[in-house]
């Protein structure tokens, strides 16, 4: 009976707590970068030595896929990229999140993991 009444206890904790308020929102510095949501298509040129020392500028061309995650704190972003033709083409897949640090920078940032190195 008591271990019943504990796990009932825990398992309301956290609504306990939130009180009227609720768990936070995310604010006005995160609807700013709202700018990554959406499905959009890319088309540039990476220039000369951006690929390494010697590389030629080169034609680039993507999709860019962004949505809200974690609550709307984050936007989580996929991007399918392809630098260069032919046999010097290289294709990319990235995935990164952008969000907003509340503390202590108070800056938008980003978590990009790479295998290239």
């Amino acid at each position: 009976m008591k271990m019943r009444l504990v796990i009932a206890l825990c398992a309301f904790a956290p609504t306990l707590a939130l009180g009227d308020e609720g768990p936070p929102k995310p604010g006005a510095e995160v609807k700013a970068i709202g700018a990554l949501i959406g499905n959009f298509n890319m088309k540039g040129t990476s220039p000369a030595g951006a690929m390494g020392q010697g590389s030629p500028e080169m034609a680039t061309k993507g999709k860019l896929i962004g949505n809200p995650t974690l609550e709307g704190f984050w936007i989580g972003c996929e991007i399918d990229e392809e630098i260069g033709t032919g046999m010097q083409a290289m294709k990319l897949h990235i995935h990164f999140l952008a969000g907003w640090d509340r503390a202590p920078m108070r800056r938008c940032c980003e978590r990009c993991p790479d295998r290239i190195g």
